[in-house]
């Protein structure tokens, strides 16, 4: 007996998904401004440590008290000056609306005072995570890991990708919150410049727009390291060699 093709759906409510997205609302933290939120150089041999323990002590303190799984806690922390930063980018454009990114849209007030704080600030735009697609070859890769771990992630990006491909008539999925990580763990991956980044605070058409001056023609001071090139290879290269070490 021939295998039976499997179903195909098609999704038909992005505009109303979406809206829903943004009617969850977000929540603003703020810090003590003499809390240490990056790490000492104690000049250690290999990289550097990115940030303090007392950082990292607040996330999980957030993750926990929120009950969110790990992932889902970048949400929270993004408005915090010093995280890597998701938004729109002026290539790619928006994922919520024509020019404006999710996360920078559903507050963006909350987004222009961190990007007016003066802390350091990476970026990490849309036009970034959208050449990191999860192909088939590369899903392939981590299915070929041999642990239970790449099985279930090699699944779940299945399942995933078919919408965004539906989306974005692309080769595979983005990944969005794990180039975040990616940097953390692995900079060089990564290219960019300083330049000068503004939020959209009044405009009914670009409300949330991430208004990233690339070629300096604002003459306004740098204020975010914003990235526009990934080492797609060497990402998912170290996405399989992490996936490797687990059950």
């Amino acid at each position: 007996m021939s295998k039976p093709s499997p179903a195909r759906y098609r999704t038909t409510n992005w505009s109303s998904y979406t809206a829903s997205l943004c009617r969850r609302g977000s929540l603003l933290i703020w810090l003590d401004k003499d809390m240490t939120w990056l790490a000492p150089h104690d000049g250690s041999p290999g990289r550097p440590a990115v940030f303090s323990d007392a950082a990292i002590q607040f996330c999980l303190t957030i993750k926990v008290l929120f009950k969110l799984p790990l992932n889902d806690g970048y949400y929270y922390y993004e408005t915090i000056p010093t995280e890597d930063v998701t938004g729109a980018d002026p290539w790619i454009a928006g994922n919520i609306t024509p020019t404006s990114e999710f996360n920078i849209f559903v507050d963006p007030h909350a987004a222009e005072v961190v990007f007016k704080s003066g802390a350091p600030i990476v970026m990490m735009p849309l036009d970034v995570t959208h050449k990191v697609l999860t192909t088939r070859v590369r899903i392939a890769a981590i299915r070929g890991i041999g642990n239970r771990s790449g099985v279930v992630v090699a699944e779940m990006l299945e399942f995933f990708e078919r919408f965004d491909i539906e989306k974005y008539e692309s080769d595979g999925g983005p990944l969005h919150d794990p180039c975040v990580i990616a940097y953390l763990l692995r900079p060089e991956l990564f290219s960019g410049r300083h330049i000068n980044v503004e939020i959209e605070t009044r405009s009914e058409l670009t409300m949330g727009m991430t208004v990233a001056d690339w070629w300096g023609v604002s003459g306004r001071p740098s204020n975010t390291l914003f990235m526009r090139n990934v080492d797609a290879d060497g990402f998912f290269e170290l996405l399989v060699e992490r996936l490797a070490r687990l059950p």
